[in-house]
């Protein structure tokens, strides 16, 4: 029964929230605790799925929201009635703007993304998925690790989806922090381009 209670997510409602198949792994600066499941067996349903959501935008190197946008973008160019040679243009600028994109790290918000579905805070259910906690999470973790941020994301298991620094990590957190700001040019200028358009 406990099995099927973790596969659909139908835990008994506890005052009390059940961390016995977790360990602490670190406090942030409001000294608010964090825990991981031990055993990955343990990972409810619910986490796990919103866990491979990130973990494919991570690998994509772009958020679905950035992705569908670029995508509207690209119709919005395809269906518009302007010259063909200048509509040419733009898909192809619009598509050397993608590929850009795609050849950077995924940004340090993805990666924090994917972070907090896999560290429990210690007001959150472990057995639920709270979007409006999630993101108080990565808001808050962003601004307890900046400037650290590679070493975080190491430590957190995430050392694949990481650049391979050269040098000190110092380099790795500035290629972290360029890698952001790429992706939020990225961002920037398909809503200029979706508004263009309309």
């Amino acid at each position: 029964m406990n099995f099927f209670n973790r596969l659909f997510d139908l835990k008994n409602s506890k005052k009390d929230l059940d961390f016995s198949k977790c360990e602490y792994r670190f406090s942030d600066s409001k000294k608010l605790k964090y825990y991981r499941f031990i055993d990955e067996a343990n990972v409810p349903l619910c986490r796990m799925n919103k866990a491979d959501e990130y973990l494919r935008q991570n690998k994509n190197k772009i958020s679905n929201s950035d992705m569908l946008l670029y995508l509207e973008n690209h119709d919005k160019i395809i269906y518009s009635t302007i010259k063909q040679e200048i509509k040419l243009k733009q898909l192809a600028d619009h598509n050397r703007f993608l590929k850009e994109r795609l050849e950077i790290t995924a940004p340090s918000d993805l990666l924090m993304e994917l972070v907090c579905v896999f560290y429990i805070r210690e007001d959150e259910d472990p057995y639920k998925f709270s979007k409006d906690i999630h993101n108080q999470k990565i808001q808050q973790l962003m601004v307890d690790m900046e400037g650290n941020l590679h070493d975080f994301f190491y430590r957190a298991g995430l050392a694949s989806l990481l650049p391979s620094p050269t040098g000190l990590i110092k380099n790795a957190n500035g290629l972290l922090k360029n890698y952001q700001q790429q992706a939020n040019l990225f961002k920037d200028r398909e809503t200029k381009l979706s508004e263009a358009l309309s």
